[in-house]
Formats: structure tokens, C-alpha cells, sequence
């Protein structure tokens, strides 16, 4: 009975396929998550002015002519006040915590706290 020992890891699997998962994971990780990620790392950039602890008034600038969609969106962090003339979109009622949110939206060029 002769006895031998199983082959390392590294010679049972090819590096070739390996490498090819590897990349199609990390291109898919990068589809789901690239936007919130990077959201999250230029959202306070994205913030002018100080929140405080109270709900404030503010305007989301867009670097494009808010569609419907982007108001109805914008509607589930503040009450919608109005259309502003450069193109924002004012909010009342903003809480800090989706302030905080708000700037976290890769899509938000800036919000600005008017009160």
C-alpha cells in the first residue's frame, strides 16, 4: 500500500481560473456597493453648513435639472418646499440623521443648510 501525501493547494487548483472569480467578484462587489461607498467617503464634503440637533431647512443642489424621480426620492428625507431658481431643491424638516444620509448620495453635488 503505498502511501502519498495530497498535492499542495496551489498545484490541485489552477491560478488562471482563480484569478478570473477573483476579478468577476470584485467587479461585482464594485457594481453593488461602488456607489455607496463612495457616497460614504465625500459625504461630509457634500454638507455646508453645521447641522446642530434640530430639523433645518435645505437646499439639494444637483449637477443636473431635477427629474421627478429625484424629487420623489428626495421627498423621503425632508418635506418638499420647493423648486429653487438654479435648479436645487429646497427641503424643510430635515432631521441631522438624514442630513447625514442626504450627503451620502453619489448623485448630490451639495446641501446646503439655509436654517
Amino acid at each position: 500500500m503505498s502511501s502519498q501525501a495530497p498535492a499542495p493547494l496551489r498545484k490541485r487548483l489552477p491560478a488562471k481560473p482563480l484569478r478570473t472569480m477573483a476579478v468577476g467578484i470584485g467587479t461585482i462587489l464594485v457594481l453593488v456597493f461602488g456607489d455607496y461607498a463612495y457616497g460614504t467617503l465625500t459625504s461630509s464634503a457634500r454638507i455646508d453648513g453645521d447641522p446642530g440637533d434640530a430639523p433645518a431647512e435645505v437646499i439639494v443642489h444637483l449637477p443636473f435639472e431635477p427629474q421627478r424621480y429625484h424629487v420623489n426620492e428626495l421627498r423621503n428625507y425632508g418635506t418638499y418646499h420647493r423648486r429653487e431658481d438654479d435648479g436645487g431643491v429646497r427641503l424643510r424638516s430635515v432631521s441631522p440623521r438624514n442630513l447625514e444620509r442626504l450627503g451620502r448620495l453619489f448623485w448630490i453635488e451639495r446641501v446646503e443648510i439655509v436654517g
